[in-house]
């Protein structure tokens, strides 16, 4: 487990475990530069949250095309959160993401 009881470096692990093909990325605009090659895609993506202290968040993304992507469990929405771009999503440190197939 890592700090505050969470550790998003290790969703590698559990992915791999069910068989989920992923990449990991430590640096957002690695992350980001890669998604733009995509044009359809996946992603699990986890920061920081405004407030260090408060801890982190993890949520899905899926890019539909270039300028539609939805975020699940993204600001705790019970719904997808649609949004153009995928740097609208990255409102905290960024501290790994994950493209998946």
């Amino acid at each position: 487990m890592g700090y505050f009881g969470s550790n998003p470096l290790g969703l590698g692990k559990y992915l791999k475990h069910k068989g989920i093909r992923y990449k990991k990325y430590y640096r957002y605009k690695n992350f980001s530069n890669a998604v733009s090659e995509k044009k359809k895609c996946v992603m699990v993506m986890s920061q920081w949250n405004r407030l260090p202290d408060k801890g982190i968040h993890t949520y899905a993304i899926k890019k539909n095309s270039a300028n539609d992507f939805a975020g699940f469990n993204y600001k705790y929405d019970t719904k997808p959160n649609p949004r153009k771009r995928l740097v609208s999503f990255a409102d905290g440190g960024f501290i790994v993401g994950y493209l998946v197939w």
